[in-house]
């Protein structure tokens, strides 16, 4: 496409020539699209679909329409603006439209080989946490560490048995069975603490307690109030 720089032509229609060259394959073929023309020449669309009809008119330019899509441009730049000295015109071939592009190879399908035989790596994602055993007895131990905590082991085990086999979920499952016996037992402490300790300032205030009863005398009064009684004791024998 060196003919095109040796055409004599107006600066935008040269502008334009080039552009289409430089896009043209050997056989002076080329597709472009009218934004990819403007963004090149610097001009606007109106005006390089004008240059372009000028190309044609003056045979430097061949059009090929195709429906819905950019032109065929076939480029075969004239020496001369003479229609007589037009040179003979190469027939270009036109490649078939690929309504859909060629599939690429599948990537290489990567399959990520275990790290032990399939018993270890069932065993490796086991969850540890489990349900209460069946064996969980209130043994020495942990009848000891209850107590040290102040509480009644024997009342605590049965409630804390009969929790976690009732419960269900993630929260009926510990990794650490005694630990969380442990646990129990320190709240229990805590919530016995809690409620033998005085109500604070501004709690809601205890009942007083009953008055004791007094001793009564003869007459059915109270024995340090009796009127009969102090006037009988004060009466010489």
């Amino acid at each position: 496409m060196n003919l095109a720089w040796k055409v004599s032509l107006p600066h935008a229609d040269k502008l334009v020539l080039l552009a289409l060259a430089d896009n043209a394959n050997d056989e002076g073929l080329c597709w472009p699209r009218v934004q990819t023309l403007t963004e090149k020449c610097g001009m606007d669309e109106r005006t390089v679909q004008r240059v372009i009809q000028r190309l044609q008119t003056a045979g430097h330019v061949t059009i090929t329409p195709r429906a819905g899509r950019s032109n065929y441009y076939t480029v075969h730049p004239r020496q001369s603006a003479t229609p007589g000295v037009e040179p003979p015109r190469q027939r270009a071939t036109i490649p078939p439209a690929q309504r859909h592009p060629t599939p690429g190879a599948a990537p290489p399908r990567i399959f990520k080989e275990p790290s032990g035989e399939p018993g270890e790596v069932r065993a490796a994602r086991a969850d540890t946490a489990q349900r209460l055993p069946d064996g969980f007895d209130l043994t020495a131990e942990r009848k000891a560490y209850a107590e040290r905590e102040g509480i009644d082991a024997q009342r605590e085990f049965d409630k804390f048995t009969d929790h976690y086999r009732s419960a269900g979920g993630a929260s009926a499952r510990k990794r650490d069975w005694d630990a969380a016996w442990r646990n129990w037992c320190r709240r229990a402490a805590d919530d016995a603490r809690r409620q033998a300790r005085p109500p604070l300032r501004g709690s809601p205030i205890a009942p007083a307690p009953a008055a004791r009863p007094q001793a009564l005398c003869d007459h059915g009064l109270d024995r340090g109030k009796c009127v009969y009684c102090r006037r009988a004791a004060a009466v010489p024998a």
